[in-house]
């Protein structure tokens, strides 16, 4: 599997990167590199959301190359992955699944990027449509990975509650115009990355630099 992802790390330029600018830290421009929404609060500590879908192939290109994106990510910053509902590769009781999956993640982070990871290669490798029984039986297969029951977890109260969240950010950054599509990138609640103004040849190391810079402001 880790194989798999580091053959992909080029793929990710030609998904999310259309102009090469050789930004350094210090050259950050607003408007540019990322946009500021100045009516939304910044978080009290330092976050990243995340919205994504596993039916985008740009988001599937960028999670293709997760171990790579989180080396390059500040240390110690929260992170918050939210499903979005808008692409709609399978019914809504599908896309239930899939966000209680991802937020089964969120409560067992031992299982969670191999577990998005196993759904994303089932829609863009295998063609799998991803019904619920897709989602609950890939599940299991990670089970001998924590002393948890997964299946319970799964529908827990903590698990349905963080995925029944998910819409409802998703709406609100949609109406301030932060979210158009994805991935999308958040910092600290206010500034969103513009990935197609990074260098396509340095790409997660001009992302890390960039979400350490706007962590700071």
């Amino acid at each position: 599997m880790l194989m798999l992802r580091i053959t992909k790390s080029l793929f990710i330029a030609g998904a999310l990167a259309l102009a090469s600018l050789s930004a350094s830290a210090t050259q950050w421009e607003e408007g540019k590199h990322y946009t500021e929404f100045e009516s939304l609060p910044k978080t009290e500590k330092p976050q990243i959301v995340e919205f994504f879908s596993v039916f985008c192939p740009a988001c599937y290109n960028l999670e293709a190359n997760r171990q790579i994106l989180e080396q390059h990510l500040p240390s110690g910053i929260e992170k918050h992955r939210i499903h979005v509902n808008f692409l709609r590769g399978t019914d809504e009781q599908g896309l239930n699944a899939i966000a209680k999956a991802v937020a089964l993640g969120k409560v067992y982070p031992e299982i969670a990027d191999d577990l998005i990871w196993n759904l994303f290669t089932q829609v863009h490798e295998r063609k799998v449509k991803l019904k619920e029984h897709d989602v609950t039986r890939t599940i299991g297969l990670f089970q001998d990975r924590t002393e948890a029951n997964l299946h319970e977890a799964y529908d827990s109260f903590r698990v349905r509650s963080i995925a029944r969240k998910m819409p409802s950010i998703q709406r609100m950054a949609m109406r301030e115009g932060m979210l158009k599509g994805v991935p999308t990138m958040v910092i600290n609640g206010r500034y969103r990355i513009n990935f197609d103004q990074l260098d396509p040849n340095n790409f997660f190391e001009e992302l890390g630099e960039l979400v350490d810079y706007l962590t700071q402001l």
